[in-house]
């Protein structure tokens, strides 16, 4: 009977360690368990704090810069460093901002992925253009060719953010490219946060490019003033002097122009200094150069680096385009050309000062031979007016 009750007691006890092992286990588990949701609360914060103090800078960053593709390089570099994806691509459509160009960043360790977003992300932008499509997207569902930059064995979800707004409706588009499968969700406040940031960018941009203009551009034509090209050509000239490189300047004036106005009015002839204005921007621009109104109908242009070689079939372009352009308006059709002068420093002028003053004889040489010609400077221009 006393080893029954020793034997007894000893199961008892054994029972109570049992009971307070599990106990224990118990309780270290819910310790374990705490301990875990506790690092990962602390990570969140961290995450969050870390977010927080991201966009702090980045809102102080490009509220410090009007210029539309620095803020959108700042915005997707930010996206990468903090959030790790693998890529983040910026597309945003000319005209918007007072942007004279489609502007595209993207944003990669992976330079193959890079150019291929770069090339891709027009077609994407487009596509939600067609579709009128305003919603974020997030897709998880990666399979082989569904898109030409994602690897499925790396992209693993893609996040997809058209830009839009009441006025001009979608006008740009963001794609994030993660190696995390549903990497979007719970962090999209992140990334909503940060587009709004972009969007104030991008409307003090357009602000301050909108007061800008009005003080650089001719009221008339929309091209540049008297007053910021000679800020620009000061600034070339300066330059091509510097670096001992050539610049070419040609001058035009409408040929008959006081007749236009006389026969169809002003209005009329408004018509067609805003028409050749127009052309010869854009033909300009394609060269690399800068033009403005230099007076009521007389034009100039400016093609930094360019010799007599480069510049003319330029210039001959141009002159084919305006000659064969009918101005329609008030009923009328107007055909118009111009009388052109065209010189290099320092091929036909080595006083680069004398730029303007040689390329305005070769106009006049133009005008007094004919008209609707073009004029090289030369020694022979130069004699006509010495």
């Amino acid at each position: 009977n006393k080893y029954r009750m020793l034997i007894h007691d000893m199961e008892h006890n054994n029972d109570k360690l049992l009971y307070f092992q599990k106990k224990i286990r118990k309780v270290n588990e819910k310790l374990n368990l705490q301990r875990i949701q506790l690092e990962k609360a602390n990570g969140d914060i961290n995450q969050a704090n870390n977010e927080m103090m991201v966009q702090a800078e980045m809102l102080k960053c490009i509220s410090s810069t009007f210029e539309v593709k620095d803020a959108m390089t700042l915005v997707a570099n930010s996206i990468n460093d903090v959030k790790k994806t693998l890529a983040c691509g910026i597309y945003i459509e000319k005209g918007v901002f007072l942007n004279k160009k489609t502007e595209i960043v993207v944003s990669s360790k992976i330079d193959s992925m890079s150019h291929v977003i770069h090339e891709y992300i027009s077609q994407i932008y487009q596509d939600y253009c067609n579709r009128k499509q305003t919603e974020w997207v997030v897709d998880d569902n990666i399979e082989y060719g569904k898109y030409p930059f994602a690897d499925e064995r790396i992209v693993k979800s893609i996040l997809f953010c058209p830009f839009w707004n009441e006025r001009d409706g979608i006008f740009g588009i963001a794609i994030v490219v993660s190696n995390q499968k549903e990497s979007f969700y719970g962090t999209l406040p992140f990334y909503e946060a940060t587009v709004q940031q972009f969007m104030v960018a991008l409307n003090n941009s357009k602000l301050y490019h909108h007061m800008e203009n009005m003080a650089r551009t001719d009221g008339l034509t929309g091209i540049n003033n008297r007053k910021y090209f000679n800020s620009l050509f000061n600034e070339c000239t300066e330059k091509a002097k510097e670096e001992g490189k050539k610049v070419s300047v040609a001058l035009f004036d409408i040929d008959k122009f006081k007749r236009i106005n006389d026969t169809y009015g002003h209005l009329v002839g408004d018509e067609v200094i805003k028409t050749i204005a127009h052309l010869t921007e854009e033909h300009i621009e394609q060269h690399e150069g800068f033009v403005c109104r230099y007076g009521g109908e007389e034009f100039v242009v400016v093609l930094p680096g360019m010799g007599i070689e480069e510049t003319l079939p330029v210039i001959q372009d141009l002159h084919q385009k305006i000659a064969t352009t009918i101005v329609r308006y008030g009923g009328y059709e107007v055909s118009m050309n111009v009388s052109i002068g065209i010189t290099c420093y320092p091929e036909t002028c080595t006083n680069i000062q004398d730029l303007l003053k040689r390329a305005d004889w070769s106009m006049y040489y133009s005008k007094e031979h004919g008209r609707g010609c073009i004029t090289i400077d030369s020694e022979k221009v130069n004699q006509t007016k010495l």
